[in-house]
């Protein structure tokens, strides 16, 4: 039986902390003589999080060990959202779908459908195998368009699902060693590193 990714998480424990980042691809030099630097910004840009899950017992950790075993280090994907942003700031129902398309490296998206996103909102942009997770920037101020980082890696479509409800992106474990350590009364911790697939 082969294993289908993405994988979903099990969805219970939550995680007790989260760090999130984002790291970009970004080369600088600095002159020695006047101080002077110049900047080049190269197209890396993706979310980092490490993650740590509640003491459990062997009755709840035995989803997440499975969940890592069968992730075969760093092969699997996986979807992932910030637990803590999983709902917009705002008031928003309904479909929210992209006007028009858009290319890769763009930064703005249209939408039509009822929106009021604020800065710090995450939204999906895709579904399944194409998900992608992207923060808004700034506050939509009644227009139809949204700006998003990291910039887009590859091109929209008219129609394009925009999911603002637990919104999430596809993630890669950052080592193929994947650990979990218990005690003498079997209490398992569990905490792992991953980065947003390119």
């Amino acid at each position: 039986m082969s294993i289908t990714y993405p994988l979903t998480p099990p969805s219970s424990p939550q995680y007790v902390t989260q760090q999130w980042s984002i790291i970009r691809g970004v080369g600088i030099s600095e002159s020695p003589f006047t101080g002077v630097q110049q900047t080049v910004e190269f197209d890396l840009a993706k979310w980092k999080a490490v993650l740590s899950l509640p003491p459990m017992k062997r009755s709840q950790a035995h989803e997440w060990v499975s969940f890592l075993v069968k992730l075969h280090g760093r092969r699997g994907t996986f979807f992932l959202s910030d637990n803590d942003a999983r709902a917009p700031q705002n008031s928003i129902s309904g479909s929210v779908t992209v006007t028009n398309p858009a290319s890769a490296g763009d930064i703005v998206l249209t939408l039509t459908g009822t929106t009021a996103f604020s800065a710090g909102d995450y939204v999906q942009v895709g579904t399944g195998s194409s998900s992608r997770l992207h923060m808004v920037v700034a506050d939509q101020s009644g227009g139809s368009t949204i700006q998003i980082e990291p910039k887009l890696k590859s091109s929209v479509a008219q129609g394009t699902t925009i999911t603002y409800n637990n919104p999430k992106g596809i993630f890669r474990m950052d080592t193929n060693e994947l650990m979990w350590d218990t005690n003498a009364v079997s209490t398992y911790g569990i905490s792992f590193s991953c980065s947003e697939i390119d």
